[in-house]
């Protein structure tokens, strides 16, 4: 065979064999193709050595790279019994633009710009090489045809795996020589692909408490970036006591925010929900004044970073207290205006009701999305409660003339699933039990009973 020129194969039988031979010279890539001309059926080709080694086995076409130069042989064979005839050509490709290993790696310059390089066979890998600079953020794009996807690997100076992806973006944890293997997506795609290699950097933030950046309260949303997938940006701030703080942020180019808010000690206050949303807000009420530390994460999987603005919001003094201690005292008939401030904040009102009467303890939303009501005695052991998408009410009977907490909102460790907003509450006492709950106080009925109505208060 001589390379680019056609020659006309024929199957003449149904056990019909034609074997082509050309001389292979390393390291060059070479394409064999065939497409029927006339007739019917199909082939199957099977490229060997000079001692009879299978190199490559397929339909129509292959592409095989020689690291040996000598003669190979082509067998096409017919397929299904027809007799087809075929045009089929070899292609002379040349060697291979990139190295497959560490040690034929190519250099490329950081910054360099966009540029080009092809995987001619479906097993082929290419191999570049860089300096990096200890710290810095580096981020490598590519872009295979028609997919768009190239399956691109860093390795360390000591060869081991850094980062995956079909774009990546990694800290270079040492300095020295780092490589970047691209190849196919699953090794089912041939072509032309385009890179970049860019040097973002240091990270714009520290990683952990001690590096943390100080934050203001209230300012204009702040913008960030969280350069490669493992990144964390950690804000420190000085929280008073019994104030609360809403932090919110926003990832760009689809990726999902994360939001973790610590105290001084470490420990974890609330986090932003774990399913990840492009933009996450938490709020929490600082138990202590000192200093708290908020982290940004990447939620989304990806295998890149992303820009996010954030921003921390000094929301006051919550309006009523959360639990038994520290309930707002109220009296019956009362009612007003409240709001729960953050996702998990409770509102506590505390009155003393008068044993034998029944009370309707109500909440009409406001922006508030959701009622969660409930009764407790003085202990704090609940009594009654409901949760509803709508306005919601207890009717409960008081066994005696003990102090009972009535509570808007459900206390949780997690922002997501839970409340918040603005709504109204009221007490009212709607009268006594028109009959007896139980067989010592059950009301006398006198035979024959004509039909009476009555009512379950509660």
């Amino acid at each position: 065979l001589a390379s680019s020129s056609p020659v006309a194969v024929s199957m003449e039988r149904a056990d019909d064999v034609d074997v082509l031979s050309f001389e292979a010279v390393a390291p060059n890539i070479y394409s064999f193709s065939c497409s029927i001309t006339g007739g019917f059926g199909s082939v199957n080709l099977a490229l060997s050595d000079e001692t009879g080694g299978v190199l490559s086995q397929t339909s129509s076409s292959f592409v095989y790279e020689a690291t040996e130069s000598g003669k190979r042989f082509i067998q096409v064979r017919n397929d299904f019994g027809g007799t087809p005839r075929l045009s089929c050509k070899l292609q002379n490709l040349g060697p291979d633009d990139h190295g497959d290993t560490i040690a034929d790696s190519t250099p490329i310059l950081v910054g360099a710009g966009a540029s080009a390089g092809t995987l001619e066979t479906f097993d082929d890998r290419d191999v570049f090489s860089f300096t990096a600079i200890e710290g810095h953020v580096y981020r490598f794009d590519c872009s295979l045809s028609p997919s768009g996807n190239c399956s691109t690997r860093v390795l360390s100076p000591t060869g081991a795996e850094e980062a995956m992806g079909s774009s990546v973006a990694w800290e270079a944890s040492t300095a020295g020589t780092y490589y970047l293997e691209v190849r196919s997506d699953w090794g089912i795609e041939i072509g032309t692909y385009t890179y970049a290699l860019t040097d973002l950097g240091m990270d714009d933030h520290g990683d952990t408490f001690a590096t943390a950046s100080a934050l203001g309260l209230n300012p204009p949303p702040q913008s960030g970036s969280l350069e490669e997938p493992s990144d964390k940006d950690v804000f420190s701030f000085q929280a008073v006591e019994l104030h609360i703080y809403r932090v919110s942020c926003t990832a760009l180019s689809g990726a999902h925010c994360g939001v973790k808010v610590f105290a001084s000690s470490g420990a974890l206050i609330t986090s932003s929900d774990p399913y990840g949303f492009a933009s996450a807000v938490v709020a929490y009420e600082a138990g202590a004044a000192g200093t708290y530390y908020v982290e940004v994460s990447m939620e989304s999987p990806s295998s890149v970073g992303t820009d996010y603005t954030y921003w921390v919001e000094d929301l006051g003094i919550d309006d009523h207290g959360d639990d038994v201690s520290t309930a707002s005292p109220a009296s019956v008939g009362d009612s007003g205006a409240a709001k729960l401030e953050f996702p998990g904040d409770v509102d506590a009102f505390a009155f003393t009701p008068a044993a034998g009467r029944i009370y309707q303890l109500g909440c009409n939303r406001g922006t508030l999305t959701r009622c969660d009501l409930a009764v407790a005695d003085a202990t704090g052991t609940t009594l009654h409660s409901i949760s509803t998408p709508y306005d919601g009410k207890i009717l409960f009977e008081a066994r005696s003339g003990d102090p009972v907490v009535f509570t808007v909102g459900e206390a949780s460790p997690y922002s997501y699933g839970r409340a918040e907003g603005t709504y109204t509450w009221s007490i009212t006492d709607v009268g006594t039990d028109d009959h007896g709950d139980t067989v010592a106080s059950a009301t006398p009925a006198v035979l024959p009973m004509t039909a009476r109505s009555a009512q379950l208060e509660a």
